[in-house]
């Protein structure tokens, strides 16, 4: 049963009504889970934020970029508890040319949000409480899809989570092989960019 969503930051709040999204909250516990596999971190603090994991990471850095401009940094680095799926920079490289540049446009901010709130659940999620689900409301209102690859591993929508960090003081960052699209978003940017990006269809 899902529960309101109050105390989301207002940073996070103003950026997705933008795109008419309905927020949840299903409170649960932050604590280190041996069941999951950490990926080594540059942090300059242990415990720190969600946002500092992104920060802290290398291999991060585009996602860290979108998420700035889209000003979800004070959100995923607040004292509310989340779980945020965090593609690397090969993921957002493998994108067909074009998407990264023309979700950083100021008349596609609304788009670029949509795309980054896909990608937060308004609950801390350990993964193999991610596992145990089917399908998974995000922040931005759509659902994703949950399950296990050939290997056994699992899965958020089409890509693949290959690790997790469950440090962080206000959730767990699990990383992903590839970036995660919600419905709609790839035939109204191509309708404002006047034709389909190739490979999003």
């Amino acid at each position: 049963m899902t529960i309101k969503f109050y105390s989301l930051s207002l940073a996070l709040v103003a950026a997705i009504s933008s795109v008419g999204a309905t927020l949840t909250f299903h409170p649960a516990a932050v604590a280190a889970d041996p069941q999951t596999t950490p990926v080594p971190l540059d942090l300059a603090q242990a415990n720190g934020t969600l946002m500092d994991v992104v920060d802290g990471t290398e291999s991060l850095s585009t996602l860290g970029t979108l998420l700035r401009t889209a000003g979800l940094q004070d959100a995923l680095g607040g004292e509310t508890p989340m779980t945020l799926f965090a593609p690397n920079n090969a993921a957002f490289d493998a994108l067909p040319p074009g998407v990264v540049t023309a979700l950083l446009k100021p008349e596609n901010r609304d788009l670029l949000t949509k795309v980054l709130s896909y990608h937060v659940l308004p609950s801390a999620m350990r993964l193999p409480e991610v596992a145990e689900n089917r399908m998974l409301e995000t922040a931005s209102g759509d659902v994703l899809s949950i399950g296990r690859n050939p290997e056994g591993n699992v899965m958020v929508d089409t890509a693949n989570v290959t690790g997790s960090e469950n440090s962080p003081s206000n959730g767990y960052v699990h990383f992903t092989d590839g970036v995660l699209l919600p419905p709609g978003v790839a035939s109204t940017l191509a309708s404002r960019e006047q034709g389909p990006i190739r490979g999003l269809w």
